[in-house]
């Protein structure tokens, strides 16, 4: 058996995520969304982020932002 994926940090969490994984970011509800595309944020919502759902797009985890703003939570995964 062997692992179909790659390992990131993201902000200090391990994460094991698809390899078409090129964006990770955080709702203010606290999942980890792991996108092929850049989500922009939902402005007019203020509580998450727009997606082309069409993509490979999938929620990998659940955490706690433990007071980070949601906003700062795009990170792009090399």
């Amino acid at each position: 058996m062997k692992l179909l994926g790659k390992t990131v940090n993201y902000f200090g969490i391990q994460l094991v995520v698809s390899q078409d994984t090129k964006y990770l970011v955080t709702t203010a509800k606290g999942e980890v969304i792991a996108s092929e595309q850049i989500p922009d944020l939902d402005f007019d919502s203020h509580i998450g982020w727009l997606y082309d759902w069409g993509a490979y797009t999938v929620c990998v985890a659940l955490v706690d932002l433990e007071g980070m703003d949601w906003e700062d939570t795009l990170m792009e995964v090399k």
